[in-house]
């Protein structure tokens, strides 16, 4: 299945792009730039839409060009997204840390709020490395 999309601001910045990894059978999404706390809850409704149209139970948030913090829409992800993520059938999310200090700081909150839930997530520095853990995971 072949599946690519792409969000922009209001301003025609592009702030996040979804494709689907057929071979691998995960959902590649690359967030980019400055991210308010409106393109984070819409882009994150994205990949639940995403991954009910690719029928994965897998992602792969790369947040190395992220700038600045998005730390106060991670009780809202917590909370409201990640209930509704594994109600869509997602399992397995890996996140690729940002080399802005605010950005790492925010994804590791992340981790932290969410661990021990049905949707396992977890941050890694390497494409390779976080590629790797997801092909480990089985989708039952």
């Amino acid at each position: 299945m072949n599946y690519e999309r792409t969000y922009t601001t209001d301003h025609g910045r592009t702030y996040l792009k979804i494709r689907y990894n057929a071979i691998d059978d995960y959902l590649l999404v690359d967030w980019m730039g400055y991210i308010n706390p409106q393109f984070v809850m819409e882009g994150s409704d994205a990949i639940i839409e995403a991954a009910v149209a690719c029928n994965t139970a897998k992602f792969l948030s790369d947040k190395t060009s992220v700038q600045g913090t998005y730390r106060k829409t991670n009780v809202w992800l917590e909370e409201d997204w990640f209930p509704r993520a594994m109600d869509a059938g997602l399992k397995f999310g890996a996140s690729l840390l940002s080399e802005n200090i605010f950005s790492q700081m925010s994804s590791k909150d992340l981790e932290e709020r969410v661990k021990g839930g049905r949707l396992t997530y977890k941050n890694f520095k390497s494409m390779n490395d976080a590629v790797n853990w997801l092909k480990e995971k089985k989708s039952i």
